[in-house]
This record gives C-alpha cells, structure tokens and sequence, in this order.
C-alpha cells in the first residue's frame, strides 16, 4: 500500500478528484469508468458507465444519496465484457455486496480497477433532493467540508449509516480518505499497486502524508465508531426482544407483501423464492441471507405495518 497527499486546486475537492482520475484514467488505460454521475434530467447522481474521461466533469462520488446498491449493475457490466479494463467507484458496502454476488470467482476481478472512499453517510433519498434543490453539488460540498469532523450530523443519515460499523473499504486498489482529512487543502489516496501511485505522482504534485494527518483521521475514526455503536445500540434498545428474533422476521417477510416487493426490488443478495419455501423449518436460508448482509441500508423504506426492517436486519446479521 502507498499513501500520498494531493494538495487540491481552488478549495474544490469534487474538482480536484475528478482531474485524478482523469489521470488515473490515463495511466490505466481504462476503456471505461463506474462511478455516480449527474445528468440534466435527474434529481440524484446515477451511477453510469462513462466512455470518455471528459464525462467526469459529471461525476459526483462522494454525493450522500444512494438510491440503489449498484453491486449487480457492476457485475452485468463484468460478465457481458470481462475482458475490458474499467475503473470502478463503489461504496464500502457495495463492494461488500460485490464480493457476495461474484462468490470467488476471480475471473471478473482480472481487468477490475476498484476505487472507493471513506463513506461519510447518505441522506434518505427525499431529503437530498429537497435539501440540494437548486443546486445539486452543494450536499457533496457540505460533505466534503466536514470530513475533517467525520462527516456531517451522524443523526441527519439514514438509519443504515448511523449504525454502520465499516465506514471505509477493504480491498481496493484506490481508497480515498475522507475521515480527518481537511479537503479544502488536501486529498489523501491510498494505492494498492506503488507503481500507480508514483505514476500519479509524476503528473501531479503529491507528497508524503505527514505523521500529524495519519493521526488525526485515527482518532476520527475512533469516535466516529463509539457514536455509532451507541447509536446501534440505542436502536436495538428500541427494537426490543420481540422483535429481535429469526422467527419473527421470517414470518413478517412471508406475510408482507410490502416487504417482499422492497427486498426484491432493493436487495441485491436476497433469493426470495428460497426464502419463502416452507420446507425450510430452520430457517437456513434466512441465516444465510442475513449473513451476507452488508449493510447497505437500501431496503430501509416504509413499512405499511410499520415493521423496522432494516433495523431487524442488521440487528440480525450477526447470528450464528
């Protein structure tokens, strides 16, 4: 792993990023690029498969919206074309769900460039559009703004988010780090693969990540954990016993076609069909399902029952 600090231009770390990896696009020799991206038709950044490097001016990474996990549309994209080399941003926890979905298959990974960033949180879907109204890159700005800090308020974030215990990626081969970080000055890049970070390097003007900036972001993250397993905590509290249990969330699930509709069209790991096979007195395929879980908080959506289904899911996920 290689760390550097990029100093950004203009106090525009959204900017900034954007001419990275336009560059990195360069060096890659990408024959396309992943990541979420604005059109003038839409009221959140999609995530798109750009052709050209000039197409970045769109993108908007660290946008707090997630209207989708977009694991599966990335697999899609592997398994029709696996021999092209494309670049790819995700969140931590829709890598997650990648890695569940291509079940080992290292075939797909060959040409795969992985890129994320620390995840400071989205908003529910609603609140982004009503809060970026007018001008859709003021929300990422805020973010970015207050990375240092970890983000903006924990509790302004989607359920999902204030409970999340892995804000950040595991396995990929560029991590941007966001907690601690000032942004307005600096942006700080973790490669997997040294030759790319110095190949980078030489087109920019990158430099060592002082002692005091590595520091910082430790004990932001630190406190960031601590608020959200108090939050986590506090969340199970209110859930109480009787909901906490296998059985009763199966038997929800089976009963509410809401639900079911949600997990169907949202979840990108869940096999219903199995699910709902009474066959099945154990309940394994729950386990399994629940197991694989990442988080990503996209089937957190109203219940007409009112039953807390992504709070009983992440309560859940853990068991044995």
């Amino acid at each position: 792993m290689m760390r550097q600090l990029y100093p950004v231009d203009h106090q525009n770390p959204l900017g900034t990023t954007r001419t990275l990896l336009g560059m990195l696009w360069e060096i890659a020799d990408f024959e396309g690029m992943y990541l979420p991206t604005w059109d003038d038709s839409d009221s959140t950044p999609e995530g798109r498969l750009l052709q050209q490097p000039r197409q970045l001016e769109r993108a908007d990474p660290f946008a707090p919206v997630m209207t989708a996990n977009h694991a599966p549309s990335v697999l899609q994209i592997l398994q029709e074309d696996p021999q092209r080399r494309i670049g790819v941003f995700l969140r931590p926890c829709e890598w997650r769900s990648f890695y569940v979905l291509i079940n080992g298959s290292g075939d797909l990974l060959q040409n795969l460039f992985k890129i994320s960033a620390d995840c400071t949180g989205v908003l529910a879907v609603d609140d982004f559009i009503r809060l970026a109204k007018g001008d859709p890159l003021q929300m990422t700005r805020q973010v970015l703004h207050f990375a240092s800090q970890g983000g903006i308020l924990p509790s302004r974030h989607q359920a999902s988010c204030q409970m999340c215990e892995n804000p950040f990626p595991n396995d990929v081969d560029l991590h941007f780090e966001l907690f601690g970080v000032p942004t307005e000055e600096q942006l700080i890049l973790d490669f997997s693969n040294p030759e790319t970070a110095q190949a980078l390097s030489n087109k920019t003007l990158a430099s060592e990540v002082p002692s005091i900036v590595a520091d910082r972001r430790e004990q932001v993250l630190q406190d960031l954990a601590r608020w959200r397993a108090s939050s986590f905590e506090k969340i199970k509290v209110q859930l109480g016993p009787d909901l906490l249990s296998l059985q009763g969330l199966a038997d929800h699930i089976r009963s509410c076609e809401s639900c079911q509709i949600t997990l169907t069209t949202q979840c990108p790991l869940i096999d219903l069909e199995m699910l709902l096979d009474p066959s099945d007195p154990e309940l394994q395929q729950f386990l399994i399902w629940l197991q694989s879980c990442s988080g990503c908080g996209v089937c957190d959506q109203t219940c007409p029952e009112e039953y807390p289904l992504f709070g009983v899911i992440f309560s859940l996920r853990g068991i044995q």
